[in-house]
């Protein structure tokens, strides 16, 4: 089954947002990503301390950013990796494969 290639994360620019709107809640944390590069964009990433990217944004066009997305308290450099669109179907599957573990 095809997926979608692996290009830098520099393509994704992370930004994590610390605190919420009570002032009793600064271990609150969200992710938002900005697209980067030249063209679409995926973006894989961990939600937690699992290590495991089980998150997933919607495809983002060049300039285009995520609303936050609440992630773990505490949790302040969640992994991720981009996959690109600019030759991919829309279709085809943003995730490791075997031989990128």
């Amino acid at each position: 089954m095809p997926i979608a290639p692996l290009v830098t994360s520099a393509c994704a620019e992370r930004a994590i947002r610390r605190g919420g709107e009570a002032a009793a809640s600064p271990t609150l944390r969200a992710v938002s990503f900005t697209n980067q590069c030249g063209f679409p964009i995926k973006v894989l990433y961990a939600g937690d301390r699992s290590k495991i990217l089980s998150q997933a944004t919607a495809l983002l066009q060049p300039g285009e950013q995520t609303d936050f997305a609440r992630i773990e308290d505490d949790f302040d450099l969640p992994g991720y990796v981009v996959c690109s669109y600019a030759n991919a179907q829309l279709s085809v599957p943003c995730r490791i494969s075997a031989e990128h573990r």
